[in-house]
Order: structure tokens, then sequence, then C-alpha cells
């Protein structure tokens, strides 16, 4: 299966879950072993209606770029950057990447399917319209809403119309620097050429200002 030869090729990224084993209980069923880590995952810990500072928001999302070049680089493309899908130990906030299901070799050309694995309200203007998207226009959109949930309890767009036509609107609480504002807003430009690149948020100030 896809998602087992992807943990075995990225085995040696501090950032991603090591597999250790993996056997099938079924041709349709199959159960991943990977190596303990003491955490929970950030959607859980969101649950709980605890926000991330800047600070720490800063931490994580450094750590999931770091993890997402790691993945470029071995020609995959990781395409559910989610709540759900990042492990985070909350004494150091180290995080780690799982669930690999939908992850898929690299290609250079847009993406087309009918068939995006994530909720109606999350999925990026491109898609919706067009039913395609690249590399760096989903990572990009997919890493600024977990970074605005992670800050606002809530996502940034409620509805395909907000996301399609409508800007994001950035609370006022908690207060955030101006750096990080115009990060979220390039993560949510409407068309896919204004869009940050990966390779850009790698050396954006508020990356590359990091406070770990």
């Amino acid at each position: 299966m896809l998602d087992i030869a992807i943990l075995k090729k990225l085995n040696q990224c501090p950032q991603v879950s090591h597999l250790l084993d993996y056997y099938f209980l079924s041709p349709q069923k199959i159960v991943i072993i990977t190596k303990h880590f003491q955490s929970t995952t950030i959607y859980d810990y969101l649950q709980c209606n605890k926000t991330f500072s800047e600070h720490q928001t800063n931490k994580i999302v450094y750590q999931i770029l770091q993890a997402i070049q790691y993945c470029l680089k071995n020609k995959i493309f990781y395409k559910n950057i989610h709540e759900k899908n990042i492990l985070i130990d909350k004494r150091n906030l180290q995080i780690k990447l799982c669930n690999f299901y939908f992850a898929t070799k690299l290609q250079n050309q847009l993406y087309y399917t009918k068939k995006l694995k994530i909720n109606q309200s999350q999925k990026p203007p491109e898609y919706i319209v067009k039913q395609h998207y690249t590399v760096d226009s989903l990572t990009a959109w997919m890493l600024g809403r977990l970074l605005y949930k992670m800050l606002f309890l809530e996502n940034p767009f409620q509805t395909l119309l907000q996301s399609v036509y409508f800007p994001c609107f950035l609370r006022s609480k908690p207060e955030i620097s101006l750096t990080l504002k115009v990060f979220l807003n390039w993560c949510f430009e409407k068309n896919i050429n204004d869009r940050i690149k990966i390779n850009e948020m790698l050396h954006h100030p508020w990356i590359t200002h990091c406070w770990i």
C-alpha cells in the first residue's frame, strides 16, 4: 500500500511518525504500528477549548514546514494538513505528522480530483471552482487554516461562498503581530498565482525569526 511505502521512505524524518511494523487484517484493512510518542492530536488539544499563543504556533508551524520540506525532497505530497493528523507533545510542543493515507507521489502539474477529503468550508477556492490545486496552493491554504484555528479556535471561513469570495477576517483577540497577519493573509490569497509558495513560507520573516 502506498501509505506504507511512504512511511518507510520518511522514517528518518523527526517530524513524521516512525513506522515500526504493519500487518493486514484483511485485503482492505491494515494495522500500522509506529514508535511510541507521548502526545495528543492538535484537534484534541483544541477540543479542550485551549488555544495556542503566537509563540507556540510559530514553533509548531516551523516544524510542520520542516516535515513538508522533507516530504517534498523525497517526492511525497502530504495533502492533509489538519489538526487531527498532527501529534503534539504538550510538554515541549514537538510534533509529528501522521495519517499518510491521502499522501501521494509528487508531480509538477496541477492535481485534478473530484474527492479531496477536506470539509467543504475548508477547501481552497481553486478546488471549489475548478476542482484542481497545486502542491503550493493547497499546502499554503491548509497550513493557514490550521494556524488560524490554533490561534482563534475556529475556521477562517464558515461557508464555500466565504472561501471563494471573501477575505479572511483576522480577529483582534488574541493580539497577533503584524508579521503574522501578513503571513496569514498571504496564505489565503484567492488567486493561486498570488498565494504564498512553500519556499516563500520557509523564508518569510515570521518563520525565519522563529522563537524556538
